[in-house]
């Protein structure tokens, strides 16, 4: 399983967050359309491009840690 980020828009790790990280996983592994997968989910076409082509699971997990920094005034 990857790990919880923000910047992918988990629930749970950000308050106006839409996906949890078991859809993202399923998003990842689907081969339907985008546009099938952003209206089952409710999230932007372009949402579901990202999650699939975007940054590795490293580099989110990198990003969510440096904004709870920021957040926390670290």
């Amino acid at each position: 399983m990857r790990p919880s980020s923000a910047a992918a828009g988990l629930r749970g790790s950000h308050p106006k967050a839409k996906l949890t990280q078991d859809q993202v996983d399923e998003i990842r592994a689907s081969r339907l359309p985008g546009v099938v997968l952003a209206r089952q989910f409710g999230v932007a076409k372009s949402t579901v491009t990202w999650l699939r082509r975007g940054p590795s699971a490293a580099l989110v997990e990198r990003r969510q840690t440096r904004r709870a920094e920021v957040l926390a005034g670290t």
